[in-house]
């Protein structure tokens, strides 16, 4: 998980993570270029934290009286997990419960094969549908891996409903406009496009072959539109396959998204789509990795808690990140934590009470010590 200005301390990142048990980086980054003297306080759950499956055409039911707050209102909340079979419009629909429901919609990171963790918000809402206080949301989603949060307004609880509705058939994607190549930069224009996937703006979509792992950047600095980038798996046939990755806004051009993110070999489409009908202009320029990976940053570790630079569950990690290196995300300097989560739960990463605007990512940490894969990513959340 990575996540900048997200929790209740403002500019001091305070990120929440749903881990099984395993060992973990939590790396104090700042954003932009910050850095400063830091706090790094982890709360680690009492109790095992489990997840049930929705599926399409299911109704479940349950109570959330008893449970746990970890995002949202002060409610306790219920996680389930959704596959999407393929894309179209979804209904979740929480009529017949007892209580003011509020349902929202997360990606489930499918890299991450060993942890259940929060990606982008897909959707949220509160009272919408014709139940009243009983949420009904309706969301175009793409194939892939949800969790679905069924929480209340407030501090609401009680017995809730939750029937699931999906859609009858799976829309082939439009056309590629042509394909990438890594170094280069395309340009062309979404007026009079269709739209397809994500937002209501006209969408531009091109071919990726990825032939090395590695960390991939599509930037659409000097476009003329507040851009959106998200990126599928492209399956047989042309087919599309689940949502890999999706970003608005994130990078360091503004409104004009410049998407970061991991990739294995394999074949993708980077869709070009504009923030809610946002068209115009784009520019997309591709940097790909060299062709051997860049070694690991699992040497920037820093030994301050614990031997081996370790921070455990109660614990408040304490450094200047001032004395750290750039390995990863912003330019900002970073200190390296190893963490090892003992049960399935919801873990809170609190940087309260820093001196800078704190960026907080959270990495698996594989057997050997190398750094695995980024497990989610939250700018503002």
């Amino acid at each position: 998980a990575t996540c900048d200005d997200c929790g209740p301390c403002g500019l001091q990142t305070v990120l929440t993570a749903v881990l099984n048990p395993g060992t973990y980086f939590v790396v104090m980054d700042g954003f932009a270029s910050s850095s400063g003297v830091y706090q790094l306080a982890i709360s680690c759950p009492t109790t095992a934290f489990t997840m049930a499956s929705i599926t399409c055409g299911s109704t479940v039911t349950g109570t959330t009286v008893g449970g746990v707050s970890t995002i949202g209102n002060g409610a306790p909340e219920v996680y389930y997990r959704f596959s999407a079979p393929f894309s179209g419009s979804y209904t979740l629909n929480s009529c017949g419960s007892a209580y003011d429901t509020h349902i929202h919609v997360y990606q489930a990171p499918t890299m991450a094969t060993n942890s259940t963790v929060l990606g982008n918000l897909v959707a949220s809402c509160d009272d919408c549908g014709p139940c009243g206080l009983r949420t009904v949301l309706t969301q175009n989603l793409q194939a892939g891996e949800y969790i679905v949060i069924v929480d209340g307004f407030g501090t609401s609880s009680g017995a809730y409903t939750l029937q699931t509705t999906c859609p009858a058939a799976n829309a082939p994607p439009p056309p590629a406009s042509g394909y990438i190549t890594c170094g280069t930069t395309l340009t062309g224009s979404t007026v009079g496009g269709t739209t397809s996937v994500g937002h209501a703006a006209p969408e531009n979509w091109f071919v990726l072959q990825v032939n090395v792992s590695g960390s991939y950047t599509m930037s659409t600095c000097g476009s003329s539109f507040d851009t959106y980038v998200h990126i599928y798996n492209r399956g047989v046939g042309n087919s599309l396959g689940s949502q890999v990755y999706s970003c608005d806004d994130c990078g360091p051009c503004g409104l004009r998204t410049v998407a970061t993110t991991t990739l294995a070999v394999g074949n993708y489409y980077v869709v070009v789509d504009g923030y809610s009908t946002s068209s115009g202009n784009y520019q997309l320029a591709t940097t790909c990795p060299a062709g051997t990976p860049a070694p690991t940053p699992a040497s920037n570790v820093v030994v301050a808690v614990g031997a081996g630079g370790t921070v455990a569950c109660g614990q408040t990690a304490t450094g200047n990140s001032n004395t750290g290196t750039n390995t990863v995300g912003h330019a900002a300097p970073e200190h390296w934590w190893s963490f090892q989560a003992p049960v399935r739960g919801s873990y809170t990463f609190s940087t309260c009470g820093s001196s800078y605007d704190t960026y907080v990512h959270l990495y698996n940490r594989e057997v050997n010590g190398s750094v695995g894969p980024l497990l989610a990513t939250c700018d503002d959340c």
